[in-house]
C-alpha cells in the first residue's frame, strides 16, 4: 500500500513543476525556433532538412501504425484541412499533424486514468464517485489539446501583433533603399530574428515560397492566412495590387507602416482609457475594507477598553 504521507508531497512537486514548465515552455520553444529557422535558411537548408526528414521518419511511422489502430486514417478530408491549418497558425509544421491527432485519441484515456488511479489511491471513495471524477478528467483531456491549440495560436497572433509595425518599418526602408521583395524581406527576418522569431519565421517561408510557387499571389496569401490578422492581410492585398498596377511598393509600405502605428497607439489609448472602470472592483472589494478596517480600529479599540 502507498504511503499518503509520501504521495501527497510528491505530487506537489509535480504539480510545481508541471506549472512551472508550462509557464517557460512557451518562451524556450519561441527561441530554438528562431534559431532553428535562422539555421537552416542561411546554413544549409538543403541539408538540414535532410537531416530533419530522417530523424523524425520512424516517428511518423510509429504514429501512422498508432493512428491505423486507432482507425483516424478515417477521417475527412475539410477535418484534417482544418487541423493543418490551425496548426500553422499556431507556427507548427504540418507534418505534426499526426502527433496532434494522437493527442485527440490519447489524452482522455490518460487523464481518466491518472485520475482513476490518484483519486482511488488518495481518498479511497466509492467505485461510482471515482468513475465520475474520472469521467470528467477524461472530458477534459479530450478538450485540452484543442484549448492548448487555440491558446498557442492567439498567444502567437498577440506576438506578431506587437512586432509587426517595427517590421513593416523595416521592410519599407528595405525596399526604399532599392531591394526586391524577397531580398527584404530576408533581410528584415535576419534583423528580428531574435525580437520577433515569429514574423522571422513568416518571412522566410513566404520567400521560400515565393521562390518555388508558380503565383506570387497564392505564397503572399499563404501569408496572410497563416497569421490571420487584419494588419497582415491588408499589406498582402496592397502588396498584390501594387505588382498588379505596378504602382511603387515602397510608397504603399510607408504608407501602411504608419496606418499601423497610428492603430497601435490609439489601441494602447484604448486600453489606458479602460484601467480605472477595470481598477474600480479591486478597490472596492481589497483597498476600501483594508482602509476602514485601519481607520475603525483604533476607535473601536478604545471604545472596547
Amino acid at each position: 500500500m502507498t504511503d499518503k504521507s509520501l504521495l501527497v508531497p510528491a505530487l506537489t512537486v509535480v504539480s510545481l513543476s508541471a506549472s512551472v514548465l508550462f509557464l517557460l515552455a512557451p518562451r524556450l520553444l519561441v527561441r530554438v525556433r528562431g534559431r532553428r529557422v535562422i539555421r537552416v535558411h542561411t546554413e544549409g537548408r538543403q541539408r538540414s532538412g535532410v537531416r530533419s526528414m530522417s530523424t523524425w521518419r520512424p516517428i511518423d511511422a510509429l504514429l501512422s501504425a498508432l493512428l491505423r489502430n486507432f482507425d483516424i486514417s478515417a477521417q475527412t478530408f475539410e477535418r484534417r484541412v482544418y487541423i493543418i491549418r490551425r496548426l500553422r497558425r499556431a507556427g507548427i509544421a504540418q507534418g505534426r499533424a499526426n502527433i496532434f491527432v494522437l493527442a485527440q485519441v490519447l489524452s482522455p484515456i490518460a487523464f481518466g486514468a491518472v485520475s482513476w488511479f490518484f483519486i482511488d489511491t488518495l481518498y479511497g471513495l466509492s467505485l461510482w464517485q471515482t468513475f465520475a471524477f474520472a469521467f470528467s478528467a477524461a472530458v477534459l483531456g479530450y478538450w485540452m489539446p484543442e484549448l492548448w491549440l487555440t491558446n498557442t495560436i492567439e498567444r502567437r497572433k498577440m506576438r506578431i501583433r506587437r512586432h509587426w509595425p517595427d517590421a513593416l518599418d523595416l521592410l519599407q526602408i528595405c525596399v526604399r533603399s532599392g531591394m526586391g521583395l524577397e531580398p527584404a524581406l530576408t533581410k528584415v527576418a535576419r534583423e528580428l530574428r531574435f525580437a520577433a522569431p515569429d514574423i522571422c519565421d513568416e518571412f522566410l517561408l513566404t520567400v521560400s515560397e515565393l521562390n518555388y510557387l508558380q503565383s506570387r499571389r497564392a505564397a503572399l496569401e499563404n501569408l496572410a492566412d497563416r497569421t490571420n490578422l487584419s494588419a497582415v492581410r491588408e499589406v498582402v492585398t496592397a502588396l498584390i495590387q501594387t505588382q498588379k498596377y505596378g504602382s511603387s511598393i515602397a510608397a504603399t509600405l510607408q504608407v501602411l507602416a504608419k496606418e499601423n502605428r497610428a492603430q497601435r497607439f490609439s489601441a494602447a489609448e484604448k486600453q489606458a482609457a479602460a484601467l480605472p472602470p477595470r481598477l474600480t472592483v479591486p478597490m472596492v472589494v481589497f483597498f476600501l475594507p483594508a482602509l476602514f478596517a485601519v481607520i475603525i480600529a483604533p476607535a473601536f479599540i478604545n471604545f472596547a477598553s
